[in-house]
C-alpha cells in the first residue's frame, strides 16, 4: 500500500514537472496552426486562445468536434488537419447562416456542426492532395478515438457515429472505416428508409450551404425522433431519463471542451448546459460597456493573502521557465526593443521594472 502511494506521488510530481513543457509545446503548435489558418483563409485576425479559435478576440463559431485535437493523444498531423479544416470553414461557410439554423438539441447541435464541417472539407479541389490527406487523417483519428472511448456502446453514441461515417463517405467518396464497418451496418440499414431521400442529395448540394443545411436538418429530425424513442424504451440499457440526459449532455463535452461531465461549464460554478453556453457566447459578442462611473481600481496585493501571492508567483515563474524565457532575459529584450525605436534604454528598463506585474 505504501509503495502504491509512493508511485502515485512520484507520478503526480512528474506530471507537474512536465506540465510547463506540455504547455510550451501546446503554445508552439497553436502558433504554427494559427499561422496556417491565417495564411490559408486570409484572415489576419485569427488566433487560438485557450485552444479555442477566435477572430479579433471573439469566438469564431467553429465547434466541429473533430477540429479539437488533444496534444496528449494526437499527432501533429491531426493538428495540421484541424487547421486546414478551420481555414476551409472560414473561407466557405457563412457562420451567421449556420447559427440561424442550428438546432436546439445537444445531439442535433453536434451533428449539425459535424455535417457543415464535412461539407466544406468535401470542397477541396484535387490540386491540393496534401490538404485532402490532412483532413482525412484528422477525421479518421477522431472516429477511432470516438469509438475507442466507448461512446459507440450506447444507442445514441452509435447513432451519431454512424451518421458521421455516412456523411463523410458520401461527401468524400471514401470508404467507411473498416474497423467499425460491421458495427454500423445494422444502423445504416435501419436509417436508410428514413434518411435516404436526404442522403442522396447532400453531395449534389454541397456547394449551396442553405440547400445542404435543409437536407442535414431533415436527417437530424429523424435522429431526434430516434433519441426520443430510445428514451421511452423500458429496459436496463441507457434509456432511463437520467441516463439519457447524462448521455446527451456528454456530447456537449465534445462541442465545449471546458464543460464538465454533466455537460455544464465549470465545476464550482452554476449549472449551465451546452445550449445555455452557446447562448451566453452569443450575448457576450454583443456586450457593450455603457458606463464606467462605478468602476474601481484595486491593487492586486490587497485581494490575496501573502501565502497566495508567494504560491502564485512560484506558479507564474514555473510557467515562464517552461516557456523557455527566464525573467533575467526581459531587460535584454527590452533594451533591444528600445534601440530599434531610439528610446533611452536605461530609463525604459527602469520603467519596465515599475509596470511589470507583481503578484
Amino acid at each position: 500500500m505504501a509503495s502504491t502511494k509512493l508511485e502515485m506521488s512520484e507520478l503526480g510530481r512528474e506530471e507537474k514537472e512536465n506540465a510547463p513543457r506540455v504547455e510550451k509545446l501546446q503554445q508552439q503548435v497553436e502558433e504554427i496552426c494559427g499561422a496556417i489558418v491565417r495564411a490559408a483563409a486570409n484572415e489576419p485576425q485569427f488566433r487560438f486562445r485557450g485552444r479555442r479559435p477566435e477572430i479579433g478576440g471573439k469566438p469564431s463559431g467553429i465547434r466541429a468536434p473533430h477540429l479539437q485535437p488533444d496534444l496528449n493523444s494526437d499527432d501533429f498531423g491531426s493538428f495540421r488537419g484541424a487547421a486546414d479544416g478551420i481555414a476551409l470553414r472560414l473561407q466557405l461557410s457563412d457562420i451567421e447562416l449556420h447559427r440561424s439554423l442550428i438546432p436546439k438539441t445537444a445531439v442535433g447541435q453536434l451533428l449539425f456542426e459535424l455535417m457543415e464541417q464535412l461539407r466544406v472539407e468535401s470542397l477541396v479541389p484535387d490540386c491540393y492532395p496534401g490538404m485532402k490527406a490532412n483532413l482525412q487523417h484528422r477525421f479518421e483519428q477522431w472516429c477511432f478515438q470516438f469509438h475507442s472511448s466507448g461512446l459507440t456502446e450506447s444507442h445514441v453514441g452509435l447513432l451519431v457515429y454512424t451518421i458521421g461515417q455516412m456523411f463523410w463517405s458520401r461527401l468524400t467518396l471514401n470508404h467507411v472505416m473498416e474497423i467499425t464497418e460491421e458495427l454500423i451496418e445494422p444502423q445504416r440499414m435501419m436509417l436508410a428508409p428514413h434518411t435516404g431521400k436526404y442522403m442522396t442529395n447532400i453531395r449534389k448540394m454541397n456547394h449551396d450551404q442553405a440547400a445542404y443545411a435543409e437536407q442535414a436538418l431533415g436527417i437530424i429530425a429523424v435522429v431526434d425522433e430516434l433519441v426520443e424513442a430510445y428514451k421511452g424504451e423500458d429496459n436496463d440499457d441507457d434509456t432511463s431519463d437520467e441516463d439519457m440526459e447524462e448521455l446527451v449532455n456528454s456530447f456537449g463535452l465534445i462541442l465545449y471542451p471546458d464543460a464538465g461531465l454533466e455537460g455544464t461549464m465549470g465545476v464550482n460554478g452554476p449549472q449551465v448546459t451546452a445550449t445555455d453556453y452557446r447562448e451566453l457566447m452569443l450575448q457576450l459578442e454583443k456586450y457593450k460597456i455603457y458606463s464606467t462611473e462605478n468602476d474601481r481600481v484595486i491593487h492586486a496585493s490587497k485581494l490575496v493573502s501573502e501565502d497566495q501571492r508567494i504560491r502564485l508567483r512560484e506558479e507564474l515563474e514555473q510557467r515562464i521557465k517552461g516557456q523557455g524565457l527566464t525573467c533575467p532575459a526581459w531587460p535584454v529584450i527590452w533594451q533591444r526593443f528600445c534601440r530599434r525605436r531610439n528610446w533611452t534604454a536605461g530609463t525604459s528598463v527602469k520603467n519596465l521594472a515599475i509596470w511589470m506585474p507583481s503578484v
